[in-house]
């Protein structure tokens, strides 16, 4: 029986909620898969890929580019180039609308790694950006979401007919594929570096209930000195993620300065499924 290892980085829970349910479908169809955290022990997942015959990396796509912590990631993966063959890849990302080469970005350093990448794929799924100034309103609603994540799953089902059949599925490596995520992603990386500053905290609905410093991917966020007023503050190296925006419970954390702006009474958008646990993003599974 074949081992798969399925890697991935969440911000909000899609591509948590993605990953489990591809390593359910492999299963079915006799390949023993688990879905862990890049955020997990990263020499326990080391070990995870070195055992695995098939590894799939997942992430959400940022204007057709990948996480901070999911190129660092793909920066240390471990060089299997002068094992006995190639470690068959793949990739899912997630996506709200159109993400160009998102999937195909970094082929080559991977390849080079000694992973052959036989399958990549875009994936839609629920609109997590809950931001003032987006034009695009996320929602929690179940029938809504339902309706995304079914079809999601069906993809992902397809997907896994072909990981078991040995059939290859690459998407993002055409030339107008190619061309639509440069577009993207040349003005976001420019742009991105000024982002990483733009959260900040309310001082005056703060709780101080530490939730944010918990869920934070890369530790960027730290309770202040008391006599500053102990609140959580940001160093400026946010990874865009969303996590600690969407999740805090009272909505205390601004956005260039503004809250989040509720129509309705709605919450940010608080994960795929009814009383997500955001914690789980940082276990293995």
């Amino acid at each position: 029986m074949k081992i798969a290892s399925i890697l991935y980085f969440s911000g909000t829970g899609n591509t948590l909620w993605a990953s489990d349910r591809f390593a359910e479908h492999l299963n079915s169809k006799g390949i023993k898969a688990e879905a862990f955290s890049i955020e997990s022990d990263q020499n326990i997942l080391k070990q995870r890929i070195l055992e695995s015959d098939i590894v799939f990396l997942n992430y959400p796509v940022y204007s057709s580019d990948r996480p901070e912590i999911v190129k660092d990631f793909i920066n240390h993966l471990p060089d299997v180039a002068h094992s006995e063959g190639p470690k068959e890849f793949g990739i899912i990302c997630t996506q709200m609308l159109y993400s160009g080469d998102g999937a195909w970005l970094e082929h080559e350093l991977i390849e080079h790694k000694g992973y052959e990448i036989n399958w990549a794929i875009h994936l839609r799924m629920p609109n997590n950006v809950s931001i003032p100034l987006f034009p695009f309103r996320s929602t929690n609603d179940r029938e809504k979401l339902k309706k995304i994540l079914t079809k999601a799953d069906m993809r992902l089902e397809a997907l896994s007919r072909s990981v078991a059949a040995e059939i290859a599925e690459l998407t993002g490596t055409s030339l107008l594929s190619r061309l639509m995520g440069l577009i993207q992603r040349e003005p976001y990386r420019k742009m991105f570096p000024g982002w990483r500053n733009d959260m900040t905290i309310d001082p005056f609905t703060c709780t101080k209930c530490g939730l944010c410093i918990k869920l934070c991917p890369i530790s960027n966020i730290q309770f202040a000195p008391e006599d500053t007023g102990g609140f959580p503050e940001f160093n400026g190296e946010c990874n865009l993620c969303l996590r600690c925006y969407n999740f805090c419970p009272s909505q205390s954390i601004l956005y260039r300065t503004k809250k989040y702006k509720s129509i309705d009474g709605s919450l940010p958008y608080r994960g795929p499924t009814e009383n997500f646990n955001p914690m789980r993003m940082k276990q293995k599974k």
